[in-house]
């Protein structure tokens, strides 16, 4: 991660012609409106979703993993209501069909 002093805040871009070299990639700014074309609404600098989990900054993921966080939280308070009726068929799917999501 790039330190940023307090305040300041870099373009993916302009990180993206910071850390390039070191990993040997050198970036040609002729290609940058290109690239930006290309990629207009696939990339974000906040954060998404993918295969689960969050990908982005910290305060993103923070709001992603709350929001899961909170969904399982209703999951379990419905459950514990159907399981004041049917014990056994709660426990079943707490144990082995229950999928985290």
């Amino acid at each position: 991660m790039i330190y940023e002093p307090s305040g300041t805040s870099y373009s993916p871009w302009d990180k993206l012609l910071f850390l390039g070299p070191a990993y040997g990639y050198y970036p040609k700014t002729e290609y940058k409106a290109y690239a930006e074309a290309a990629f207009l609404g696939t990339v974000t600098t906040e954060g998404r979703p993918h295969l689960g989990v969050s990908l982005g900054s910290k305060e993103y993921c923070k709001q992603f993993i709350k929001g899961k966080v909170n969904k399982w939280c209703c999951e379990l308070v419905k459950l514990s209501l159907i399981a004041e009726n049917k014990p056994h068929a709660t426990y079943m799917y707490a144990t082995a069909s229950h999928v985290c999501m």
